[in-house]
């Protein structure tokens, strides 16, 4: 079976993480039955306005930031309306997928992810060159440029930018009646943990641990190959740096570990075909007392779109000793593209600059809906309330940008983290065949892409995990 690569990392765009589709957000919604999602920048019979069409990959904000902003233009404006829509499970499959039959919209949501990566190489990304405003180039930080990302040949391809790690959730109400003290440290604790709370109050159907595993590598991306880096792993999401080629290896140890809490049964029950949503309403019911996932989105989530009681807190992720050697990758460099589907560029572009103009990137930043590097947002906003109620919600120094792992592969069978799942849950007990398989994998598909001059390889002897930009020259 032929797959498109994906790393579903759900991550953040701090300008412009959106989360809705029209008056109601829907993350299943396709182009294919979304008639506004087929026709881009589409102007009717003379005097109609021109609907600008646009996809985003979140839904935290919508109630509170995405909404109302979406409100407020179409409210003040008649010319040029905003179609805003929601994909969250799904989102680079459908971009694939219109893709294919030539019905993408207007914008796009752009992820460090393979999907785009190869809209771009294809010519299907519009340039902002051509758009940008002295003020607007003045504000961009050059180190959230990246070749391949939103970068190409020097031209820039995206508006605006935000960036996301990985942490673990903790419910402390659940913790603290089990007698548990703080987070836990390692990965050892953590299982420890979950096997306590589930020993104490699994008779009331609370459960330790949760991951959002109907998506496995997704699920493993939302925490545990940071684990693998921060204890000093040189790959990230299987593509060791150091070696220049996919190496599986590393993660032998915390797959032996998550085989070890699942057989535990501290794991939430039907966490095999559960996404985070559901995972998420579980844990606002005081069901779940710990899982991982990214930094930017569960303050809106909780806040607003699944509201709770519970006293919970962003803490750094475990380690397998306890001790941080390396780093976690630091996603970033994103933003809203415009393609060349459009068929008004100038409406879709007054549409990207209303996103990100100043005022609303602020907003979003106050409001604790993402996080941020950047410097004029940093230096006009005040301090969000996520932050002060959970201050590891904001970056530390152990987040760091790491370089873009290879993009444009054409993958024959299954991603890692279906291969590694059959482990975590028992069906077999090879591990060694599945790095294997994994390695084979991921290198033959990774040399195809290099042999069709569709990659290079990204090779750097003396990378460090402590220090990804330093030694990836």
């Amino acid at each position: 079976m032929k797959k498109v690569l994906t790393t579903i990392t759900v991550l953040l765009l701090l300008l412009l993480t959106a989360c809705g589709g029209g008056s109601t957000p829907s993350g299943t919604d396709s182009p294919s039955t979304t008639a506004a999602g087929s026709e881009s920048a589409s102007t009717g019979s003379s005097g109609e306005p021109v609907t600008v069409v646009m996809w985003s990959s979140g839904r935290h904000d919508y109630e509170i930031y995405a909404k109302p902003l979406i409100d407020k233009w179409n409210a003040e404006h008649s010319d040029i309306k905003i179609d805003y829509q929601i994909y969250t499970e799904n989102f680079l499959q459908t971009v694939e997928i219109a893709a294919q039959n030539n019905e993408l919209p207007d914008i796009i949501m752009a992820l460090p992810q393979t999907m785009v990566t190869m809209l771009l190489e294809r010519g299907e990304v519009a340039s902002m060159e051509p758009y940008l405003t002295d003020e607007e180039r003045a504000n961009i930080d050059p180190s959230m440029l990246i070749e391949g990302l939103n970068l190409m040949n020097g031209e820039i391809f995206t508006h605006g930018g935000g960036s996301f790690a990985m942490r673990l959730v903790v419910n402390n109400d659940i913790l603290e009646e089990c007698g548990l003290s703080g987070p836990p440290k390692t990965v050892d604790q953590l299982i420890e943990y979950a096997k306590i709370v589930h020993e104490k109050k699994g008779s009331e159907g609370v459960y330790g641990f949760a991951l959002p595993m109907n998506n496995p590598t997704d699920a493993l991306q939302r925490g545990f190959t940071s684990i693998v880096t921060l204890d000093g792993a040189t790959a990230l999401n299987g593509y060791d740096f150091k070696q220049g080629k996919y190496d599986f290896s590393c993660y032998k140890p915390i797959m032996e570990k998550l085989r070890e809490l699942w057989a535990s049964g501290a794991v939430f029950p039907g966490c095999e075909s559960l996404s985070i949503d559901p995972l998420r309403t579980q844990f606002a019911a005081g069901k779940i007392a710990m899982y991982t996932t990214y930094n930017h989105s569960e303050w809106g989530v909780y806040t607003a779109q699944f509201p709770t009681d519970v006293h919970w807190s962003y803490e750094m992720l475990p380690t397998m000793d306890g001790v941080i050697e390396g780093s976690q990758n630091m996603g970033g460099g994103v933003g809203w593209m415009m393609l060349n589907a459009s068929k008004d560029k100038d409406a879709t572009y007054k549409v990207i600059q209303y996103f990100g103009a100043l005022e609303n990137r602020v907003k979003f930043y106050e409001l604790g809906l993402g996080m941020t590097t950047d410097k004029q947002v940093l230096e006009n906003a005040a301090v969000p309330e996520s932050i002060g109620y959970t201050p590891f919600m904001a970056f530390q120094p152990t987040d760091k940008m790491w370089p873009l792992t290879p993009l444009s592969m054409t993958l024959e069978g299954d991603e890692y983290g279906q291969e590694f799942a059959k482990y975590i849950y028992g069906f077999t007990d090879d591990l060694d065949s599945i790095v294997t398989i994994c390695n084979d994998r991921y290198n033959a598909a990774y040399d195809k892409s290099i042999a069709e001059g569709r990659d290079i390889r990204r090779q750097y002897p003396n990378f460090n995990a402590a220090d990804p930009a330093g030694t990836s020259k």
